[in-house]
């Protein structure tokens, strides 16, 4: 039995609250040694009673994340091939980071979309209980379809075209009621690629004594 973990927007104030805990000129990784420091947290007395794997998946070794959301029956994924458009590779590969998308940097790529977040989330780590089965009396999870055939057109048009404009991640499952997303402050922190103005930005925040951090 394994659980899969996701953040949404309030995952920012434990970001905030690591920054205050460690030596902040010393890491590059204030987002993954928040995922960390929770999953250290969350373990600490069941590990004394079960066999666990603990993974951050931000870390080796690098499971797929959007496969694991789609088997849980946490997220929807849009496939690639819903997207019927043509899109010129050199436009995909002018918006990426190939740092980030290496070999996939001029290629169409699927996405994946929480009913109630939309995109405005991120997988973060699994759990599991090694010598734990799933009983036989619970059904297992069923994957979620919550989006048109159009709604998945544009979220792959939009995701793969302008990633980090980010209204792909606006579309939910609408009838859940309003969408959960992040404010304009982690909206600008999470799409930052430097650490350097990341950490920076942490800074200001908790200089700012009127900030109100959620």
């Amino acid at each position: 039995m394994a659980f899969l973990i996701i953040s949404n927007k309030k995952f920012f104030l434990n970001v905030v609250e690591t920054y205050k805990l460690v030596d902040s000129s010393t890491t590059s990784q204030i987002v993954n040694e928040t995922t960390d420091r929770l999953l250290h947290d969350a373990v600490r007395d069941l590990s004394n009673e079960y066999s666990l794997r603990v993974i951050n998946l931000d870390r080796p070794p690098y499971l797929h994340a959007q496969s694991l959301g789609f088997v849980s029956g946490m997220t929807e994924y849009v496939e690639s091939s819903a997207l019927d458009e043509c899109i010129d590779p050199e436009v995909l590969s002018s918006v990426r980071d190939d740092d980030i998308w290496g070999t996939n940097s001029n290629r169409i790529l699927g996405v994946s979309l929480h009913p109630r977040y939309g995109g405005w989330f991120a997988f973060r780590a699994l759990i599991v209980f090694e010598n734990v089965t799933w009983p036989q009396s619970i059904p297992p999870p069923i994957p979620l379809s919550f989006l048109s055939e159009t709604q998945k057109k544009e979220v792959l048009y939009e995701y793969n075209c302008q990633p980090d404009v980010g209204r792909w991640r606006d579309y939910h499952d609408a009838s859940l009621g309003p969408i959960i997303r992040y404010d304009a402050t982690q909206y600008a922190f999470f799409h930052e690629k430097s650490t350097v103005k990341r950490r920076r930005m942490l800074e200001l925040i908790l200089l700012d004594p009127s900030a109100e951090i959620q």
